[in-house]
């Protein structure tokens, strides 16, 4: 078994958010594309649904996300950023 990557960040959320998003880009988004398949399957979810409507329910969330941790949603979107996902996308994968 291979030992983790490890990154060491500082700073604001967002600037750190960009630099997680560049330097696990590939893995971060194999990752997410995974999560958001499994999170439509009727294995995890009871039924299936498709990719637009796993989507539709995570943009639905974004709000009550921000409100909750808004520096988590600032480095979320430092990682969209740098990555290229949407902030839906990532909310299903965290």
């Amino acid at each position: 078994m291979s030992a983790p990557r490890v990154l060491e960040l500082a700073g604001e959320p967002r600037a750190m958010g960009r630099a997680h998003g560049r330097a696990f880009r590939d893995e971060i988004r194999r990752y997410t594309a995974e999560r958001v398949t499994l999170a439509g399957s009727a294995v995890w979810a009871g039924h299936a649904i498709d990719r637009p409507a796993v989507l539709a329910l995570a943009e639905a969330c974004l709000d009550a996300h921000r409100a909750y941790a808004p520096a988590l949603m600032d480095e979320l979107t430092g990682i969209a950023e740098a990555t290229g996902l949407s902030l839906a996308e990532l909310i299903v994968t965290n």
